[in-house]
């Protein structure tokens, strides 16, 4: 359907992409990953048309429709909702505005009148092309769609210019989705959706009949939409037929076959070199030595491997607190007519991580805030238990921040208990790398302050955390060094996020959110999901009331305290156990690792004490790049050896 030939492109001197080529077919399910600034959003527009390569050539095989959905700045106005998104549409539009032209003009005719005749006849013609181009049908998928994207009925007819700019980005994708182009061109989609509309979006793009490539940092949404995976590095593509989970695996697979070779390469050179060098003087190996200069001039030198060094986040220990660190109780909560909540009841426990779910608007932030204490209530108390620091973070507290501090002092201010290598690696874990450390704050974009928030926050020395959406804007390796230390942390987390992936993984609790109530579900966000489609209202949610939702109908008996308590520790403890399982194994081969290149570095150093050796300054330089990489390894599996055996030695503290 479409193919890029040795497309090339740079900026500012600055090559992104160098000589990569690409073939996308009519049923392709694209992914397009890498790291932040490595060309994703580039490669699409190249391929929408609205970037031109500076060499290099795309190719359609035939005429197609391609639809593309920028990362931001679409802004709608002068039209409804309804018109706004029809205009994908447009001869069917067109087609229903001529028939009501048609209807008007026939009201003031007399039958019989060949005027009359004539339009009765060009309206049934125009009602026999609507029915065959499915016009009904297409009536009802601009609904459908609007409706998957979390628009209301009320929507229909508002002006599209008086949306805020989260929901105009829903808007270009209902555009986009309901004109049935051949290739899609989806620049991070669902940035702006929450749970409901990400998980519809899932299943409209299953059964969508065209080809499409995303660019997403929702691992949860690329394992689900992607068959295949095209990661762009060192401004070039691999190319990994699967889903996001598939690549990371095979990614790794990629990665030791290459070291293998590389190493097996190395030590091929290796003899050759010593041969070469300790026979080039003696006649009789005179051919031996040319043969093996020829093969050592031929041979294609692999790259030598890139080890990615995993960034590892550690929330420091807070101080002990209350087992119930705080309670809401018959909260009643109104915004001017509109009510929020009407009477709920909230324990937040010790070590517990809520994930609070719920339809934009619902009230996920305000029962953050009121958790907080950053929220008034009309009605009802809120208690604190002994000893209780909370830390509060969403993107709008951006503007505490001091304007003249670079994001290193930022930090540092927050943690002087932290060393700045720590500081250093916690900034990296949230995209601030290398000298952007040393950018002032007043520099920064609102995605880069909601970052430094966020860090401080982390090491804030809080026993509770409260986190509004943490994990915008960060990319997938972010989100998951930001899953890692939450997860291992002792502390409480109560969380709002969209990344069902990180909510999956991280929830021990899950509170609902809706029609002014809230439900509880133990176990993760799958857990929930399958209450839901199961209908347990009685064995698997209730509020913290033991109470169903007001929605729910009857009220339940209260559920025993002891039998709660029993089943928060159970999940626990299965956490801790798969977490423990995974460590030890990981432990286990750093040791093997560690061993290994403690024994490559002996030998390197016994050969470089050897006299010859010494004499040979190419060889002994050979020996030293190679002893460095050797330890620049071994610092790498030491460093996460140790953080490993101390969060072992935590665990084993805190059981």
């Amino acid at each position: 359907m479409l193919e890029l030939k040795d497309i090339h492109i740079g900026f500012e001197d600055k090559d992104v992409l160098a000589g990569i080529s690409l073939k996308i077919l009519p049923s392709s399910r694209m992914a397009l990953v890498g790291k932040n600034g490595a060309g994703n959003s580039t490669l699409l527009r190249i391929i929408a048309g609205e970037l031109d390569p500076t060499a290099g050539s795309l190719v359609t095989y035939k005429p197609i429709r391609i639809g593309y959905l920028p990362q931001t700045g679409l802004f709608h106005r002068g039209n409804t909702l309804w018109d706004e998104v029809s205009q994908g549409i447009a001869d069917i539009e067109r087609c229903k505005q001529e028939q009501r032209h048609i209807l008007q003009r026939i009201k003031h005719l007399p039958q019989g009148d060949p005027t009359y005749e004539r339009l009765l006849a060009k309206y049934g013609e125009l009602e026999t092309w609507f029915r065959t181009v499915g016009g009904y049908a297409a009536e009802s998928q601009i609904w459908s769609v609007l409706c998957g994207l979390g628009f209301e009925e009320k929507d229909r007819d508002r002006p599209t210019d008086t949306f805020s700019g989260g929901w105009q980005m829903r808007i270009g994708l209902a555009k986009l989705l309901v004109q049935q182009y051949d290739l899609l061109l989806l620049d991070e989609p669902t940035d702006h959706l929450d749970l409901d509309a990400r998980n519809w979006l899932v299943e409209y793009l299953g059964s969508f009949r065209g080809a499409f490539c995303v660019v997403s940092h929702d691992r949860y949404f690329l394992d689900m939409v992607a068959q295949e995976v095209v990661e762009i590095v060192d401004m070039r593509l691999a190319l990994y037929k699967g889903n996001y989970s598939f690549y990371l695996e095979e990614k790794a697979r990629r990665a030791d076959e290459h070291l293998k070779m590389y190493v097996g390469q190395q030590q091929r050179l290796r003899q050759l070199r010593i041969f070469i060098d300790r026979n080039r003087s003696r006649k009789d190996r005179a051919g031996q030595v040319k043969s093996r200069v020829r093969r050592l001039e031929k041979e294609e030198l692999l790259i030598a491997p890139r080890q990615e060094k995993r960034i590892r986040v550690r929330v420091p220990d807070p101080r002990p607190s209350a087992r119930r660190q705080i309670e809401l109780a018959s909260i009643e909560k109104w915004y001017d007519q509109r009510r929020i909540f009407s009477g709920i009841d909230l324990v937040v426990e010790r070590g517990e991580k809520i994930g609070v779910v719920g339809r934009n608007g619902s009230g996920k932030s305000t029962l953050l805030r009121i958790l907080a204490g950053l929220e008034p209530f009309q009605g009802g108390s809120r208690q604190v238990g002994r000893d209780v620091s909370i830390g509060y973070f969403c993107q709008d507290h951006t503007g505490l921040l001091d304007p003249s501090r670079t994001v290193l002092e930022a930090i540092s201010a927050c943690a002087p208990h932290l060393t700045t290598e720590k500081v250093r690696t916690l900034l990296g874990a949230l995209l601030f790398r290398g000298d952007e450390v040393f950018k002032e704050i007043s520099m920064l974009s609102g995605g880069e302050r909601a970052r430094v928030c966020l860090a401080s926050l982390l090491v804030g020395m809080h026993n509770v955390l409260l986190l509004d959406e943490p994990t915008n804007h960060l990319d997938i390796s972010s989100k998951e060094a930001l899953l890692e230390a939450l997860s291992s942390t002792s502390c409480t987390v109560v969380f709002v996020s969209h990344d069902r992936y990180f909510i999956n993984e991280l929830a021990t609790r899950i509170i609902e959110v809706g029609n002014e109530t809230i439900r509880s579900f133990l176990g993760n966000y799958e857990s929930y999901q399958h209450a839901l489609r199961s209908s347990l209202d009685t064995a698997g949610q209730w509020n913290t009331r033991g109470e169903v939702g007001k929605d729910g109908g009857d009220r339940l008996a209260a559920v025993d305290e002891e039998k709660r308590r029993r089943m928060l520790l159970r999940l626990d403890q299965k956490r801790r156990s798969r977490d423990e399982k995974k460590r030890a194994l990981r432990i286990g081969a750093l040791e093997e690792e560690i061993a290994s290149l403690e024994k490559c570095i002996a030998d390197i150093d016994s050969k470089m004490c050897n006299e010859e050796v010494g004499r040979d300054y190419e060889r002994l330089n050979l020996l030293y790049e190679e002893k460095r990489e050797l330890e620049r390894r071994l610092d790498q599996c030491l460093e996460e050896w140790s953080i490993l055996v101390d969060s072992a030695d935590h665990n084993d503290q805190e059981d």
